[in-house]
């Protein structure tokens, strides 16, 4: 597995030692997912960021565009970067570690991470809390499973504006979208989250716990389908809206179970239904895929719904529950 090596002035710098992380996360996906046209765009960003801080040639960027060259030499993005460099002004100091950040997080081919950026720069108001956490994910294998701060400042303000009290989350991973609607909800608002894993689920608890609000999460471990069943024969009190960001194949009897639980006017939202452009691809036909497909023409339609499907991070589905 290719690991990428930084000097020791980079490593001195703290902002760099946090950039560290990120190319490791980014070159281990680019050894396992080497045509991945998403991971040229990170890339093409970790160059940039390099490139701006003023650091030498035989540092981490180099070799990032030397891959680039490589792997996507058929790129957009290989081509830009390399225009964007030679005409850069080198600068002194970190790189722009928020937009990296926020490009990574993003996960989603489909918007430009100079675009990304400008969205995060101009109207994120991200919580410090939900900024450690989103730092900590990235550290994780498993990271792109983490919302982006954009989407999570969208479910906020959507459950402000529908005044939420009740939420219900199908799959929690660190907890990044829970914590962000926890934040939300008023003080006597209450989530129900559906997970299966331990691991991870003990990351979001600890920063619901530091965040205060983790009176407010009910945290079920067990198959979401067993949990929702459950809360369908209790005849639980509905909730106000529900997030769907568990395993794909189910998304289906998630949309069911969901509909049948959420208030009149309250919203359902689906997370991934763009499934970085691969919903576009015919020859993609794997079960997610397939299912992802299917549920955005399912829900669009669904007379039982009014709805939308917002082009952010890897795509957001939002349904409103109709009377």
């Amino acid at each position: 597995m290719l690991r990428l090596r930084t000097n020791t002035s980079v490593r001195r710098n703290r902002a760099f030692s946090k950039l560290n992380h990120l190319e490791l996360a980014i070159f281990d996906w680019q050894h396992k997912y080497p045509r991945d046209p998403w991971l040229a765009r990170m890339l093409s960003h970790l160059v940039r960021e390099y490139w701006r801080a003023g650091q030498s040639s035989s540092d981490g960027g180099s070799v990032a565009l030397a891959l680039m060259r490589e792997s996507y030499s058929d790129s957009p993005w290989t081509a830009a970067t390399e225009i964007k460099c030679q005409s850069a002004r080198p600068m002194p100091g970190a790189p722009n570690y928020r937009g990296i950040m926020t490009a990574m997080t993003t996960k989603s081919s489909i918007l430009e991470p100079a675009i990304a950026e400008y969205i995060a720069d101009a109207t994120v108001r991200e919580h410090p809390t939900l900024r450690e956490l989103r730092e900590e994910t990235a550290r994780l294998s498993q990271w792109r499973m983490a919302i982006g701060p954009e989407q999570g400042q969208l479910m906020a303000l959507l459950a402000h504006t529908i005044g939420a009290r009740r939420y219900l989350e199908i799959g929690v991973f660190t907890g990044y979208s829970s914590l962000a609607m926890a934040l939300a909800l008023p003080p006597d608002g209450y989530i129900l989250a559906c997970d299966v894993d331990e691991a991870t689920s003990a990351v979001a608890r600890r920063y619901w716990e530091y965040a205060g609000v983790a009176g407010k999460i009910d945290l079920r471990i067990a198959p979401a389908i067993q949990t929702l069943e459950g809360l369908r024969r209790e005849k639980v009190e509905p909730f106000d809206m529900a997030f769907i960001d568990a395993d794909k194949v189910n998304v289906d009897t998630y949309y069911e179970d969901a509909l049948a639980l959420v208030r009149v006017g309250g919203l359902i939202l689906v997370d991934n239904v763009l499934w970085d452009g691969a919903v576009l691809d015919e020859s993609v036909d794997d079960a997610a895929t397939q299912a992802l497909r299917a549920i955005s023409f399912k829900a669009g339609r669904d007379n039982r719904v009014e709805v939308a499907l917002v082009p952010v991070c890897d795509g957001l589905l939002i349904a409103r529950k109709k009377g």
